[in-house]
């Protein structure tokens, strides 16, 4: 049996395993809107410990 060629983003060998990882395709707008939700959900967090560190 024939296999396919296939570029992979990474390679892992586990014990006489491999996995193979493909990453998927983002644009740079998905990117974008990913970043600010990670930066706004750290605001967020930092304001609930501002908040409650007042409250002590």
């Amino acid at each position: 049996m024939r296999e396919r060629e296939q570029n992979y983003d990474a390679t892992y060998h586990v014990g006489n395993t491999r996995v193979y990882v493909v990453a998927p395709t983002v644009t740079n707008e998905e990117k974008s809107r990913v970043l600010a939700n990670f930066h706004q959900a750290g605001w967020n967090i930092l304001e609930k410990l501002h908040r409650e560190e007042a409250r002590e």
